[in-house]
């Protein structure tokens, strides 16, 4: 193969996924403003013996996708994980490159207690080239589970929000929207509701504040009946005070919980990347989340409370001072937009150059 066309070549990336999460589409936009080729990859025998030499690369950003199936028989489950595992291989054995971007250290359904995950993992840091972080904490737990990963590990900047969503709805007027009260303290977690996120936990800590004068907004779809079930049991006796909006929030819609809330509360159960910070610190709005992961690098005091004793009470003394302090919402998006897709982008670009 020619140079040029082996610099073509580079700049070539097949993505799991390009599309349907709005992370990897914002990156790939601007990836593909600095020349790179981006395609949604197709995690298939026939489509990669068909494709895989035209890309130099196969980026990866959740990979338990191609083998994880919940509820699945174990003899299932192995049949999937070993269609993942061969695969990958042949990636690699064809000669092309494979990224993965670590979102989490492990799946958060199962995590690291389910054997697959533990091989999964395995498998994907053995064959990868690189290894992207965000954050030097990230990078240090990374390492920490995967020491093997420390001459593969590059910085990545998880990118801000700020100007990717509609955000024209001023606070008087999302709260009227809500009914919520002009003179009320509103905490908010909104999102996709998952065990992980610990929900029951921020529910806990909001019933022992003792003031009339704050609200707790919930809004976000679950994933699954019962665990929306537990949340809906627990808030009910807190009445108007707790709010429960159970359904899916679009895009369009972020900016009226996000613009009526005064924080954004995250109190995850592990963590390594959130989105959900940088989309709180995208809008102005201070959060309050455990000293975990990528939030340790994120949430300095300037734009928000961080609570090192993972529990009930620990939230809420960090409910209590958040409440108490007073922030100023540009500030906090300047901060925000240090974290730059563009600079994501070429970190990206620089790995497909060397």
């Amino acid at each position: 193969m020619s140079n040029s066309r082996a610099r073509d070549r580079r700049k070539a990336i097949a993505a799991f996924p390009k599309h349907g999460n709005d992370y990897t589409a914002a990156l790939y936009a601007h990836a593909e403003t600095l020349g790179l080729q981006v395609e949604q990859g197709v995690f298939s025998l026939r489509w990669i013996l068909r494709n895989a030499r035209r890309f130099d690369c196969f980026h990866f950003h959740w990979p338990s996708f191609d083998y994880y199936v919940p509820r699945a028989s174990l003899w299932r489950q192995a049949l999937f994980f070993a269609r993942y595992a061969a695969l990958v291989a042949l990636i690699r054995m064809m000669g092309v490159r494979i990224l993965w971007t670590a979102h989490n250290l492990y799946p958060h359904e199962g995590g690291r207690s389910h054997v697959f995950h533990r091989l999964g993992r395995r498998w994907i840091v053995f064959l990868s080239c690189a290894i992207f972080v965000h954050g030097s904490t990230a990078e240090r737990i990374v390492v920490g589970e995967f020491p093997e990963t420390r001459s593969k590990i590059r910085l990545i900047s998880h990118g801000h929000w700020d100007g990717y969503y509609p955000n024209d709805v001023d606070r008087a007027t999302a709260r009227a929207s809500l009914n919520l009260a002009n003179d009320s303290y509103v905490y908010l977690f909104v999102g996709y509701c998952r065990e992980y996120k610990n929900i029951e936990m921020l529910v806990d800590a909001f019933a022992r504040i003792d003031d009339a004068n704050v609200v707790l907004v919930v809004a976000g779809k679950f994933a699954s009946a019962s665990y929306q079930q537990r949340i809906q049991s627990m808030m009910a006796p807190l009445g108007p005070r707790a709010r429960l909006v159970p359904e899916f929030v679009p895009s369009d819609r972020l900016q009226w919980y996000l613009n009526a809330s005064d924080s954004v509360v995250l109190p995850y159960r592990d963590v390594l990347t959130s989105g959900a910070a940088m989309l709180a610190l995208s809008f102005g709005r201070p959060v309050v989340a455990p000293a975990k992961g990528v939030l340790i690098d994120v949430v300095p005091d300037a734009v928000g409370v961080l609570y090192s004793t993972d529990s009930v009470d620990g939230l809420r003394v960090a409910m209590d001072r958040i409440r108490e302090r007073s922030f100023d919402s540009e500030s906090i998006r300047r901060f925000a937009r240090r974290f730059d897709w563009d600079d994501a982008a070429r970190a990206l670009s620089d790995v497909l150059a060397s």
